[in-house]
């Protein structure tokens, strides 16, 4: 059986379909998480978007990474080289446990983001703020900042994600 990085070399960036596949094949795996956020965090962009694909996939499906996985994942995250893996990367975040110490950093990516040219970046970047948000209550300001700015965001995706953004902080005490 090929490992996971070999069977990712079949990804050609745009069908889901090799995914899928890789996903039944070793998502079972007892180290599957790290090995993902290994190749993420690796030199092939292409191999990255695939792993961030395939980590936003399985955490969507209940699975978690632990703390120090995420750590690493989260390390830097200015050096995620495409579009499609900083995404998939701000889709995840809702799923994870975000240590106080990774934060700032993450923060100020996330703040960049917001006026990213995509608006779908533009909006995860949104939604990852209030995550943050919503774990360490120091971020409420930039969360509730980026809030106002997306609200006015000439994309009705950016807007959408907002009003999504604004319920789930209104749970805050």
């Amino acid at each position: 059986m090929p490992t996971l990085r070999h069977a990712l070399k079949d990804y050609d960036g745009r069908n889901t379909d090799t995914l899928k596949w890789v996903a039944k094949q070793f998502s079972e795996q007892i180290d599957y998480g790290a090995e993902l956020v290994e190749i993420i965090k690796g030199d092939n962009d292409l191999l990255a978007e695939g792993a961030s694909w395939l980590l936003k996939n399985w955490l969507e499906g209940g699975s978690f990474i632990d703390q120090a996985t995420t750590a690493c994942l989260l390390k830097k995250p200015e050096t995620f080289a495409t579009w499609q893996t900083q995404l998939h990367i701000c889709q995840t975040l809702q799923y994870l446990s975000l240590e106080n110490a990774i934060c700032d950093d993450t923060a100020d990516w996330l703040k960049a983001l917001t006026s990213h040219k995509r608006p779908f970046l533009r909006a995860w970047a949104l939604d990852g703020l209030s995550t943050i948000a919503l774990q360490h209550s120091r971020f409420l300001h930039a969360a509730e900042f980026a809030l106002g700015k997306a609200q006015d965001d000439p994309s009705a995706t950016v807007r959408a994600r907002a009003r999504a953004v604004q319920r789930k902080l209104a749970k805050l005490p």
